[in-house]
């Protein structure tokens, strides 16, 4: 996933895309979690969720699409933060433990 990160940040810097001086920062950050809400709710879409709804399977290249691009908005809130991919990597081997001790604690209840 590290590769893939570093994929977007070179081609978000390739499109030399300069965010709108007009908004501050926080309003940067919060265009970004909006943006991500929508990807995922357009990922949600791809989905029918009424029992009596379509049961056809799901569109496997739609909901290909819509991971990635929640990852792109996912990658323009982490860089608004100075979160790199390595920050994320350490974070991400530490949450897997943390995860990993406490639903095997579940377990054993």
């Amino acid at each position: 996933m590290i590769n893939n990160w570093k994929k977007i940040t070179a081609f978000q810097k390739s499109m030399q895309y300069e965010e709108p001086v007009l908004f501050s920062l926080y309003e940067r950050r919060r265009h970004y979690v909006l943006g991500l809400y929508a990807e995922v709710g357009e990922l949600l879409n791809s989905f029918s969720w009424k029992p009596w709804g379509d049961t056809k399977a799901p569109d496997i290249v739609n909901i290909e699409r819509e991971i990635v691009d929640c990852l792109f908005f996912l990658h323009h809130i982490a860089e608004s933060f100075n979160v790199s991919a390595e920050d994320l990597e350490k974070r991400f081997e530490q949450v897997l433990i943390n995860n990993k001790f406490r639903y095997s604690a579940k377990e054993g209840e």
